[in-house]
């Protein structure tokens, strides 16, 4: 409610597939003139994180991220752990 009482718009699930000095193109054809843009993107896995994906069968729901425990224990594996952007 913050950000929309700041006339913040925030999009997620949106593709950007342009940016000029003014304006982001999504995918969808919307076109969303800024003054200040903040764009948070995800980057598709490093290889050694596919390669873990396809390797353990525990991580075939992962959709490019490693599922782990509350404890940051990678789901199918013992005694590896991950944390940050995997």
């Amino acid at each position: 409610d913050n950000l929309i009482q700041e006339h913040v718009d925030v999009r997620t699930g949106a593709m950007v597939t342009r940016v000029d000095a003014s304006k982001f193109y999504l995918k969808d054809g919307t076109e969303i003139e800024y003054g200040l843009g903040v764009w948070a993107a995800g980057v598709g896995p490093v290889p050694l994180v596919k390669d873990l994906i396809n390797a353990v069968p525990e991580q075939q729901a992962a959709r490019g991220r490693l599922l782990t425990d509350e404890f940051m224990r990678v789901k199918g594996m013992e005694d590896v752990f991950a944390s940050g952007d995997c």
